[in-house]
């Protein structure tokens, strides 16, 4: 692929991990600097090639063509996400107490290590600029985070280890596991439940087909996640019931 091509996708992709919005608005100008490049070469007879092979002219429109319509779905998305960001940082919930808190410990409970068994991504995201570390782990409306906020606020002590939703516009939340806490969704009856980490004796996958996590209490008592459709990892979840890891 052409050098001045390649340039421009890493350029975009540098930006668009600080910006969504500026990744995909840059993106519009170096898919318009491209194709102005692109038909002055053209005009002086050469050609663009992609692994060393001659890009015909038409094509190369088509590519352009098929470009812009990256930038424009990109660009639609992004001002989505900065629309449900702005909802996010606005909601009552960010001005809650628990919910201060949680960041704050979550933040420093990552930096400094807490999690680096689990893998060292955890420290270097803790280590972010506080602003971007809240605001890429929002609680979107209908987000895992939201429903966990609302329905089982937040401990002294308690930091995010992971979430999951569904799709990737962070609605139909489906669990958020913390140092102390799984609060997962049922795949067959659409409710959260809690389950504390340090009361639970083993837990296990069953059946092939209808799969259910069963989670067999110290008090003998039996939780069941019917059908999961999510679920934290196995090496993650059997790290916080073994071991109990405090801020």
């Amino acid at each position: 692929m052409n050098p001045v091509i390649i340039v421009g996708l890493i350029v975009q992709w540098i930006i668009s991990r600080s910006s969504r919005l500026g990744g995909a608005v840059v993106g519009f100008l170096i898919t318009t600097g491209i194709l102005i490049w692109g038909d002055f070469a053209y005009g002086q007879g050469n050609y663009l090639t992609i692994l060393g092979i001659p890009l015909p002219y038409p094509a190369f429109l088509i590519a352009c063509t098929i470009w812009y319509g990256f930038d424009t779905n990109e660009l639609i998305n992004a001002r989505k996400t900065g629309n449900k960001e702005k909802q996010a940082l606005k909601s009552p919930l960010m001005n809650d107490t628990r919910v201060v808190n949680f960041y704050q410990t979550t933040q420093n409970a990552w930096a400094s290590g807490k999690l680096a068994s689990l893998s060292k991504s955890f420290e270097n995201e803790g280590k972010k600029h506080t602003e971007d570390f809240i605001k890429k782990y929002l609680p979107y409306q209908g987000s895992a985070l939201q429903v966990f906020f609302e329905k089982f606020p937040p401990l002294s002590g308690e930091f995010l280890v992971g979430f999951g939703n569904l799709n990737a516009t962070g609605s139909n939340g489906y669990f958020v596991l913390t140092n102390h806490r799984l609060m997962m969704r049922d795949g067959k009856l659409p409710n959260f439940r809690i389950v504390i980490l340090a009361n639970v004796d083993t837990y296990q996958m069953q059946g092939r087909i209808n799969k259910s996590l069963v989670f067999k209490m110290r008090s003998g008592q039996e939780i069941t996640f019917e059908k999961p459709a999510m679920y934290p990892a196995d090496k993650i979840l059997s790290t916080l019931i073994t071991q109990r890891i405090d801020p």
